[in-house]
């Protein structure tokens, strides 16, 4: 009988190789057979594991004046990487960026093993929403309001 082949680089890290859709990529090798390894399965088996503490904006000082005060993060569970590391889905204080990556470093999703094809994301979208850091603020449309312009809150007022 043959003996079964060795696991590749990437299946040793738990990953698997020539997966279609893949939100964290990992940097091991696929071996002879090539592709990109997939590590999204790891965030079932950490979790499985007994997890990690979710990494939540609330932990950090949101507070602002301007929105210059503002810097968009990630949040969410680290045992699923790209939650944590895709920028866009809360918004801290610049002054709590070193707490929140020193969090994020001392987590799974920091482990820097794990690449993520976040969606683009403006960073200059985190703004100061009535003394609140928020992720994304929308500009007025024509006439100061964002329903229109009529300013009743109102969209797709009637002709």
């Amino acid at each position: 009988m043959d003996a079964a082949p060795a696991p590749t680089p990437c299946q040793a890290a738990g990953g698997e190789c020539g997966v279609s859709a893949c939100s964290a990529l990992g940097p091991q090798s696929c071996g002879a057979r090539g592709g990109a390894c997939c590590l999204d399965a790891l965030g079932a088996v950490c979790a499985a594991e007994g997890g990690s503490s979710a990494i939540a904006a609330s932990s950090y000082d949101r507070s602002c004046q301007v929105d210059s005060d503002c810097v968009a993060v990630g949040v969410g569970d680290p045992c699923y990487p790209c939650e944590v590391l895709c920028p866009g889905t809360a918004a801290i204080n610049a002054s709590s960026v070193a707490k929140y990556m020193a969090d994020v470093a001392r987590s799974p999703a920091g482990s820097g093993s794990v690449a993520c094809a976040c969606p683009f994301y403006d960073s200059a979208s985190a703004c100061c929403n009535a003394g609140t850091c928020a992720p994304h603020c929308f500009l007025p449309l024509e006439g100061g309001s964002v329903d229109g312009g009529d300013g009743d809150g109102a969209f797709g007022d009637a002709m």
